[in-house]
């Protein structure tokens, strides 16, 4: 399934994506997580989904910028 049809899907895909994206960006001047992104993401996700969503974002980020700066491509050496 390609990213362009996951911003399209149900079950509030489209959301969690644009939470991820929002959150992912820091470098570029992007406003960040703004309050109709967390409000799309909110209502399509319940306190629970939105932790484990939110930990993986920050893990998914934590482990780029790691190899990033050791310069280990992510996947290369797993």
């Amino acid at each position: 399934m390609s990213a362009r049809s996951w911003r399209s899907g149900d079950r509030g895909v489209p959301g969690a994506l644009a939470l991820t994206e929002a959150a992912t960006r820091i470098q570029d001047g992007a406003p960040g997580v703004t309050g109709e992104i967390w409000d799309d993401a909110t209502a399509h996700f319940d306190q629970s989904e939105l932790s484990a969503i939110i930990l993986d974002i920050a893990l998914t980020n934590f482990f780029n910028r790691i190899n990033r700066t050791i310069r280990e491509p992510a996947g290369k050496a797993w």
